[in-house]
């Protein structure tokens, strides 16, 4: 029996080590930030033509098809003297605005919102579920500089992986 348990052990500290060996770096320079993920990152480029004027935008994304999890990071370059991360009044409205429009998105609802700090840049974390409480979407959003950036997991919600989500949220930094 004792052997059993010690198998059954390094079994799983084995799993343990393979699951964090999967883990990997993703550095994009070019948006100024990197991050821990366990799924490669595909980049698709955009911009939109606004009021405020053009605003450049990239997504990163990725797909975990064994536990069906998606991994977004979408960046955004507003104009010079539009939006700012030192000023904090406006980026209150920002913020506000930006939570309405993606509860409206998924036509979901809020669970949470908490303001955080990534490396004394403002922002947000938050979960919005969605498709009648069928699926969650965590995301964490900072604001650096004239860059909004938005960290974000989807996944169903029965199958919340509250680890992997938090791991990938927590392990975004900018890079200075």
């Amino acid at each position: 029996m004792r052997n059993f348990f010690s198998g059954f052990f390094l079994f799983c500290a084995s799993l343990t080590v393979s699951a964090q060996a999967d883990w990997q770096s993703f550095i994009a320079i070019d948006a100024g930030f990197r991050i821990k993920t366990p799924v490669s990152l595909e980049l698709v480029e955009d911009s939109l033509q606004t009021d405020i004027g053009l605003v450049i935008h990239k997504t990163y994304y990725g797909q975990s098809e064994e536990n069906r999890l998606v991994f977004l990071i979408h960046c955004y370059d507003y104009p010079e003297f539009t939006v700012h991360s030192d000023s904090t009044e406006l980026l209150a409205e920002f913020f506000e605005a930006t939570l309405e429009e993606a509860i409206a998105a998924v036509d979901g609802e809020l669970k949470y919102n908490s303001p955080v700090s990534q490396q004394n840049y403002p922002g947000q974390r938050y979960r919005i579920d969605y498709l009648d409480g069928q699926a969650s979407i965590k995301t964490q959003a900072v604001m650096i500089r004239n860059r909004f950036i938005s960290v974000q997991v989807a996944s169903p919600a029965d199958l919340l992986y509250a680890d992997l989500t938090t791991r990938f949220l927590d392990s975004f930094e900018v890079l200075e």
